[in-house]
């Protein structure tokens, strides 16, 4: 009876593993073809082959824009479309590489980020204006669940027009007192934060990832535009995770939208693919990028008070 049960539970177990390990290729295949399709990733353009009369120039050709005048060949009578196109404009939302540049965010982030540093600008939507675009959405869906947000355009206005300095230190008696009205101002100025924040990353990224694998050298204005669309696609998916979990901390820090541990894999995810890095490496340096800027960020706050203590 005890072999018999000894031998049951072997084969059990043994079963149990080569359905586990069959689990576990499938999904790496998986991931593998994921992977694959987002690195390789091309728009696809159909060129024409029927030869064409430009009605700007006069210019006959073949191919789909005029060598002359550069006008695509297309028909430019108006529609409902290029009027609705012109409303959302007004949100920087008429463009439809918004919505090509969302996507690709949630898709392949990385591959995107370093296919437009390396040029393919016309594919995806400016980054200073995604940034922008992602931030009225977060705005939006904080608004739709009813949440208490400060994150208004009065705000914004006030975080350039309010003296910081003023709002700071005034009438504060005790360290705590101080230490307190330094983060509320930090919650409330969410330019000004954002501003130092991203300065903060880019200037350690410039150490962390100045050579790369799949990027080679970087100087700081790419490493700026590439941090741009990563505080944009963390701000696109805070506006998803506010509309199902109605919630999201409203803190002008570009970690603390989601709990940490969920944003320090999506940085991992985007890093690994923008750079080029081993697994290990990126996790390495990601983790020294979150606590670094922590630190730096601590650091200025208390070289804040101490310059109030001595002054």
């Amino acid at each position: 009876m005890t072999t018999e049960w000894i031998n049951n539970r072997i084969f059990a177990f043994e079963t149990k593993n080569y359905l586990m390990k069959k689990v576990f290729r499938r999904m790496k295949a998986c991931w593998l073809r994921f992977d694959h399709r987002g690195r390789t990733w091309r728009p696809v353009v159909v060129y024409s082959k029927e030869p064409h009369h430009c009605r700007y120039c006069g210019e006959d050709y073949q191919g789909n824009y005029c060598p002359q005048c550069g006008i695509k060949d297309e028909d430019t009578s108006l529609t409902s479309k290029h009027a609705l196109l012109n409303v959302m404009d007004i949100w920087n939302v008429g463009n439809t590489t918004i919505f090509r540049t969302f996507f690709h965010l949630l898709w392949r982030p990385g591959y995107m980020i370093a296919d437009w540093l390396k040029g393919f600008h016309s594919y995806y939507f400016p980054p200073v204006l995604t940034l922008a675009t992602a931030c009225l959405l977060f705005s939006l869906s904080f608004s739709f669940r009813n949440l208490q947000t400060e994150m208004g355009t009065a705000l914004l206005a006030d975080s350039f027009s309010e003296d910081p300095t003023s709002s700071i230190f005034q009438k504060a008696q005790t360290i705590d007192n101080v230490v307190h009205q330094i983060v509320q101002w930090k919650d409330d100025n969410l330019v000004i934060n954002l501003i130092l924040e991203n300065a903060i990353v880019i200037f350690i990224g410039g150490f962390l990832f100045k050579k790369s694998p799949r990027m080679g050298k970087l100087g700081r204005v790419q490493l700026f535009f590439a941090q741009i669309y990563i505080v944009a696609q963390l701000y696109l998916l805070s506006s998803v995770y506010v509309l199902v979990m109605g919630k999201a901390s409203t803190g002008a820090s570009i970690f603390s939208k989601f709990p940490l541990i969920l944003t320090f894999f999506i940085l991992i995810f985007d890093y690994r693919q923008l750079f080029g890095y081993s697994l290990l490496k990126t996790i390495f340096k990601t983790l020294l990028l979150i606590f670094l800027t922590y630190f730096f960020m601590i650091f200025f706050i208390v070289a804040t008070i101490s310059l109030f203590i001595l002054l």
